[in-house]
């Protein structure tokens, strides 16, 4: 008695996903063989990713000019919940 296992109409193989995403219209991600479609970001989105990058990095720039000057720095200075 053999068993042979079925493949779900939805089921992809890593070289299937990356063959159809070359070619696909809109992006996906690929989990355990299955295709997710990705949503796209909005301008909003992206807006307010760049503003939080760039205030990280004026808070890293001036956390550095402080140790240059001899100010004690927090290892932890912020905690996001």
């Amino acid at each position: 008695m053999s068993v042979q296992l079925q493949r779900q109409p939805n089921d992809y193989t890593p070289e299937e996903y990356l063959a159809l995403e070359e070619d696909a219209e809109y992006k996906s991600e690929y989990h355990d063989g299955e295709m997710i479609a990705m949503t796209g970001s909005t301008f909003n989105h992206n807006r307010i990713a760049v503003n939080v990058g760039t205030a990280l990095k004026q808070i890293m720039m001036w956390l550095w000019a402080m140790s240059k000057c001899g100010y004690p720095i927090p290892s932890v200075f912020f905690i996001l919940t």
